[in-house]
């Protein structure tokens, strides 16, 4: 009897024990599909960003398809860090999140500032058309922030890492090519600007 009831008082205690862990483990979101996933949108208006820069520079397909490339491998790399298993292309130093952080808001999050910042790198001259899209889905486009605990942090910092424009580049070409801030700072010069660009980004990489 006494073998019976301990087998009993097993079996109970081990059910409750499964019970209790299904309980703290609550079920994956489900992700959203077509328009209503974040990536999509993003793809979306990414497509708008190379009709618009078509418009001003005639069709580039090589700039496009690499910049494209870019923008999105950005972003990949910012959702892999709310994945199990995924590994980022360049993303470094960033660990992977928390079971308990990788939720639908955080994801959108991360590959939402990842494809802004990225956006603002190589279709500058629409800036202020991508800061109105972060804000119409619910983001501060001024959030710079870098902390990899943090979904806009870690959106930034794929763009940081896995970009050429990161802020160090960034500063020396401006420093080898300080005529080229006149250039950029009217639309009506933008032109001119890429057409000095080849000259001025091999001048500002290599040293000379």
């Amino acid at each position: 009897m006494n073998k019976k009831l301990t087998f009993a008082c097993m079996a109970l205690l081990g059910a409750m024990v499964l019970v209790s862990a299904c309980k703290s483990k609550p079920a994956p979101e489900p992700e959203k599909l077509g328009v209503e996933n974040m990536a999509y949108k993003w793809g979306k208006i990414a497509l708008e960003a190379t009709a618009n820069d078509t418009g001003r520079f005639k069709p580039r397909p090589t700039v496009t398809s690499r910049i494209l490339a870019l923008i999105f491998t950005s972003v990949y790399d910012a959702w892999t860090r709310y994945d199990e298993v995924a590994s980022p292309v360049y993303l470094s130093g960033v660990e992977r999140r928390p079971e308990t952080e990788r939720t639908q808001a955080n994801k959108e999050t991360a590959i939402s500032y990842a494809a802004y910042r990225a956006m603002m790198e190589y279709f500058w001259a629409d800036s202020s058309l991508w800061k109105q899209q972060m804000t119409e889905l619910g983001f501060d486009p001024e959030n710079r922030s870098l902390d990899p605990a943090t979904p806009e942090g870690i959106g930034n910092l794929a763009v940081a890492q896995g970009n050429p424009g990161t802020p160090a580049k960034i500063n020396r070409f401006n420093a080898s090519c300080p005529v080229l801030k006149q250039k950029m700072s009217s639309i009506g010069k933008v032109r001119r600007f890429w057409d000095l660009f080849p000259v001025a980004f091999s001048s500002a990489f290599s040293g000379n």
